[in-house]
Order: C-alpha cells, then structure tokens, then sequence
C-alpha cells in the first residue's frame, strides 16, 4: 500500500530536483546543468519507471487498469503543481512547465504502461526493455515539443533519453527481480 506514495513523492522530487538542479555538486563538468539531469532521470526518475512495473506486477490480478491510470493520472497532476509553484516568480514560465511536465509525465508513463503490459505475455525482460526504451524515447521527445509550443528551446534529449532507459531498466529489475521495497 505505501508503494503508491512513494512513488507519488519520487515524482515530486523529481521535479523539485529538476528546479534546485545540482550544479553546485557537479560544477567541475562542462555542462553541469545536463549532467544533473542525466543523473535525475538515471536515479529518481528511473526508480519512478521501476516502482511502476512493480506496482504493475502486484495489481495484475487486482482491477489493473484503473489503478495504473489512477497513478498515472496522479503523478501527472503532482508534475502539473509542482512545476507551477516552484516557478510562481516567473510568470507564463510556471504554467508552460506545468503543461510541459503534465504532457510529458503522463503520456510516456501511460505509453510505457501499454507496452509493458502488452510485452509482459512474451517475457518480462522483453516488457522491461521495451516499455523503457519506448517511454523513454518519448518523456524527452513530448517534454520539449510542448515546450517549443510556449516558445521555450531545451537540448540534450540523447543523453536524456539514454539515462532515462538505462535507470528505467536497471530500476525495474532491481525491484522486481530483487524485491527491493517489498
């Protein structure tokens, strides 16, 4: 039962960190900006994609579909506020990260549960690998067309998308196949 909250609080974490950035930390490297974030998505956002395919394997039998969305939806709205607050001192950045994060989160977490699920009746490494790699080519792809919407320009969606497939991947089966948090 405390699966779900900790994955609701990663995600909030998650977009806190993205804000705090550990720049300070990792100042000696020639973008520490990027490599802060390759270091979120490795680790946070990661163990979010990890707790969601345990959540997946524990609620299978139990109403499976409703409850994903319900996380899912969830973690899109706690990524809509969280954004929105952090960035209260600048207007119309606020609400553009807020939509950015919302459409991002909750269409790569919703892609990344479909494929799971459909891969999930050949194997579950082939679930594992394939719902990461899909979903974490598309949380970086979604995250900055939306922001080109708002008129905003990020870069660095290689490295972003590989340390979110490897994290995804690496998170996944620790807590699956390891049983790490229950």
């Amino acid at each position: 039962m405390t699966l779900p909250f900790i994955y609701l609080f990663t995600v909030f974490v998650v977009n806190v960190l993205y804000f705090v950035t550990l720049n300070p930390v990792l100042k000696f490297l020639p973008d520490p900006e990027l490599y802060s974030n390759l270091f979120i998505n490795a680790v946070f956002f990661g163990l979010i994609m990890g707790l969601q395919d345990r959540l997946y394997e524990l609620w299978r039998k139990d109403y499976l579909f409703f409850k994903m969305l319900l996380l899912i939806v969830s973690g899109s709205i706690v990524t809509f506020l969280t954004n929105y607050y952090i960035y209260m001192g600048s207007p119309g950045v606020n609400y553009a990260l807020g939509v950015c994060g919302f459409a991002a989160f909750g269409l790569s977490r919703l892609i990344d549960f479909l494929v799971f699920h459909f891969f999930r009746k050949c194997s579950l490494s082939a679930s594992i690998t394939f719902s990461k790699f899909i979903s974490g080519l598309l949380d970086p792809i979604i995250f900055f067309a939306t922001s080109t919407l708002f008129g905003y320009y990020w870069d660095g969606a290689i490295p972003l998308f590989l340390s979110l497939v490897i994290g995804g991947i690496i998170w996944s089966y620790l807590l699956i196949k390891g049983r790490v948090l229950g």
